[in-house]
């Protein structure tokens, strides 16, 4: 239940410098060889017999993602496959969160994926990839499952500040503490390096009025993939076939993609519901309370500019807490 990359977090550090432009670098097949960006920042090393043929290396720095901590380096030919892994190293300023440390990570669509055999050393993180994409560092923890980081700053930001709730409010985001990662990774006996990932998107809106807040929701949309590196089936003696994985999801669907097999899954519920609470504000908090009576809801809240975030914790456990973005329609 990561959601989708929220509103009112920073963006990544990108505190790596400058987008040079691109450098070209013919390396042969034979010898190899070492090609580095145009600020520095990152070094690829070919061992020889890597190439496939005598080929000219490109890599082009771009400023960085939401959910990355460094400028993102494109790297071609692009797909370029190696005969053998090759290894990218990439500096990275600051610390990781704790529990949490650097990985390089390749691009697949809109989520980061760690590359195997991860090494740290000072401000320095490499891994071994055998194809050329979009790379970049990340914030990872156990298995191998990539942090959404916009996500992750929404928890670790957030200060509560008040302000006025009047008015009609677009569900944005939600990001649940305990679920950063949409859930276990199912295999992770068998391929600890798999990373599962989960999304849930919804359709709803909230009205505040005087001393009501009315509450819309639509429709509700959770997606979960799970990508599985081929070296874990190489490991477990397996043919390379994304076809064993299809038990994986219910009614889902897994197909061969960069260095694995991808399973994914898609699940759309019209919901169609409508509530009601009363509300008033004290403080910082807006309180949630029924006409008839009973337990009153606390929630600590902050409107900036055009979002609102509402902050929901577990009286009987504080570290279970979420936070729901809405932004002004």
């Amino acid at each position: 239940m990561g959601g989708t990359p929220g509103a009112g977090g920073e963006p990544g550090m990108g505190g790596m410098g400058g987008t040079p432009g691109a450098v070209e670098q013919a390396v042969t097949a034979a010898e190899g060889g070492t090609v580095e960006a145009g600020d520095g920042t990152a070094a690829l090393d070919i061992p020889a017999g890597a190439l496939p043929a005598d080929t000219t290396i490109t890599v082009a720095v771009e400023p960085a993602g939401q959910d990355t901590q460094t400028p993102i380096y494109d790297f071609g030919p692009d797909g370029l496959q190696f005969e053998m892994p090759v290894t990218l190293c990439i500096d990275f300023a600051g610390e990781a969160p704790e529990g949490m440390e650097a990985a390089v990570a390749w691009q697949d669509g809109d989520r980061w994926v760690a590359l195997d055999d991860l090494t740290t050393e000072g401000g320095q993180v490499c891994g071994k990839t055998d194809h050329f994409t979009r790379f970049s560092v990340v914030w990872v923890e156990g298995g191998g499952a990539v942090i959404a980081s916009e996500c992750r700053d929404v928890l670790d930001t957030f200060a509560a500040c008040g302000g006025d709730v009047a008015g009609a409010w677009n569900w944005t985001d939600i990001c649940v503490a305990i679920f950063l990662e949409g859930g276990d990774n199912p295999i992770a006996e068998a391929c600890p390096e798999a990373t599962f990932g989960g999304e849930l998107i919804i359709d709803a809106s909230a009205t505040f009025d005087a001393d009501l807040v009315t509450y819309e929701e639509r429709s509700r949309t959770t997606r979960q993939s799970l990508h599985v590196p081929f070296a874990c089936f190489d490991a477990n003696d397996l043919p390379r076939d994304c076809a064993q994985l299809a038990g994986v999801f219910d009614d889902g669907m897994c197909v061969e993609e960069g260095d694995g097999c991808t399973c994914s899954r898609e699940e759309v519920e019209a919901t169609e519901r409508t509530s009601m609470s009363g509300y008033r504000i004290e403080g910082n908090e807006l309180v949630f309370f029924s006409s008839e009576g009973g337990d009153e809801e606390r929630a600590a809240y902050c409107v900036d500019g055009g979002t609102l975030q509402i902050e929901f914790v577990d009286d009987e456990d504080p570290a279970n807490r979420q936070i729901q973005v809405f932004s002004r329609p």
